[in-house]
C-alpha cells in the first residue's frame, strides 16, 4: 500500500513536472509564430533538451517512446545533454547580445556550441567512440554551466537586467543540482528526490520571464529609436519648410520684380500709345454736347477712337480690334 500511494504521488508530480514543460514548449512555439524571435527557437530547444534527459532518467524513452531500440534510447538520452548545452549557449548570445558587448568571449561560446554539435552526431556512431561521447557528457555539462555562468557575469557590465535574470536561472539549476547530490550522500527526502526537476523548472520559469522582460525591453528600445526616427523627421521638415520658405520668398521677389518690370514697359507702351490718339478737345470743340468713354481692360488696350475733319465733314470712329492687352494695343496702333 505504501508503494502504492507513493507511485500515485510520484506520477503527480512527473505529470506536473512534463506538462509544465510540455506547456511552455507549445506556449513558445505560438509566441515565436508571433515574434519569429530566434532566441524563443533555441529557448524551446533547451527546455526539450531537459526534458528529453529527464524522460530519459526516469526511464520513460525505453518504456514508451522507443521499447523497441534500446541503444537508440541510451543515445537519445546523451543527445538531449548536449542538446540542451549548444541551445542554452546559443541562448546566451542572442539574449544578450554577446556578439556586440563580448566579442571575444563570444568566440569561446561559438567554438563550444560548435563542438557541441559535432558531439551530438557523435552520439549516434559506434559503440567504441560512443563510450567516450557518454562519459565525456559528464565533464561537458559543468564545463558548459561554468562557460555560461562567466559569458552572463561578463554580460552584466552592458546588459544588468537581462544577465541577472540569467545568472539567477543558473543559481536555481545549480541549487536542483546540489539537492539532487544528496541523494548521493545519503540525505534522501522529497527535495533531493525530485531535486533536478525542481532546479530545471525555476530555471526554465526565469528564463521564459527573462524572455518577456527582453522583448519589453526591444519593445521600449523600437519605441525610442522610433520616437526619435519621427523627430528626426518633424526636424528635417521644418528646416525643409524653412528653406522652401525662403525659396518660395526669392522667387516671389523676382516674380514681383519681373511683374514690376513687365508693368513699366506696359505702362510706358500706354503712353506711346495714348500719344497717338487725338486730342478730345478737338472733338469737344466741333460737339459740344459730347465725351469720351476710354477705360483699357489691361492697361494698354485693344480698342481706340478717332475723329478728324476730312473734306469739310467731320468723321468720327470708335473701333474694336482684334485681341486684348497688348496684342490688341498693337492691333490699335496698326489701326
Amino acid at each position: 500500500q505504501e508503494f502504492l500511494i507513493k507511485g500515485v504521488h510520484e506520477r503527480y508530480q512527473l505529470g506536473l513536472y512534463y506538462g509544465s514543460m510540455l506547456f511552455i514548449i507549445i506556449f513558445h512555439i505560438f509566441l515565436y509564430y508571433k515574434l519569429r524571435d530566434n532566441s524563443l527557437v533555441w529557448y524551446m530547444l533547451y527546455i526539450l533538451g531537459v526534458a528529453g534527459f529527464q524522460l530519459g532518467q526516469d526511464g520513460f524513452i525505453p518504456k514508451y517512446i522507443l521499447p523497441e531500440l534500446p541503444w537508440l534510447g541510451n543515445r537519445m538520452l546523451i543527445m538531449f545533454v548536449y542538446l540542451s548545452s549548444i541551445a542554452l549557449i546559443r541562448f546566451l548570445q542572442i539574449y544578450v547580445n554577446t556578439k556586440e558587448i563580448i566579442p571575444k568571449y563570444h568566440k569561446v561560446l561559438l567554438y563550444m556550441y560548435r563542438i557541441g554539435f559535432v558531439l551530438i552526431g557523435a552520439c549516434f556512431l559506434p559503440n567504441e567512440i560512443f563510450v567516450y561521447v557518454f562519459l565525456l557528457a559528464n565533464i561537458w555539462s559543468p564545463i558548459c554551466t561554468l562557460a555560461l555562468i562567466i559569458g552572463a557575469v561578463l554580460a552584466f557590465k552592458n546588459e544588468p537586467v537581462l544577465s541577472r535574470y540569467f545568472i539567477v536561472a543558473f543559481l536555481f539549476l545549480i541549487v536542483g543540482i546540489a539537492l539532487a547530490a544528496m541523494k548521493s550522500f545519503g540525505f534522501s527526502t522529497g527535495l533531493s528526490e525530485h531535486g533536478f526537476k525542481i532546479g530545471a523548472s525555476g530555471e526554465a520559469i526565469i528564463l521564459a520571464f527573462a524572455l518577456a522582460v527582453r522583448f519589453k525591453m526591444i519593445d521600449e528600445k523600437t519605441q525610442e529609436l522610433a520616437l526619435t526616427h519621427l523627430r528626426n523627421l518633424n526636424e528635417l521638415k521644418d528646416e525643409y519648410n524653412a528653406q522652401l520658405e525662403d525659396k518660395v520668398k526669392d522667387r516671389t521677389a523676382q516674380l514681383q520684380k519681373t511683374n514690376n518690370d513687365i508693368k513699366d514697359s506696359i505702362r510706358y507702351a500706354k503712353r506711346i500709345q495714348t500719344s497717338l490718339l487725338p486730342e478730345e478737345q478737338s472733338l469737344y470743340k466741333e460737339f459740344e454736347e459730347s465725351f469720351i468713354y476710354y477705360r483699357p481692360k489691361d492697361i494698354v488696350s485693344g480698342d481706340f477712337y478717332w475723329h478728324d475733319r476730312v473734306n469739310g465733314s467731320m468723321i468720327v470712329a470708335a473701333v474694336d480690334c482684334t485681341g486684348h492687352g497688348v496684342p490688341g494695343a498693337f492691333m490699335s496702333m496698326l489701326g
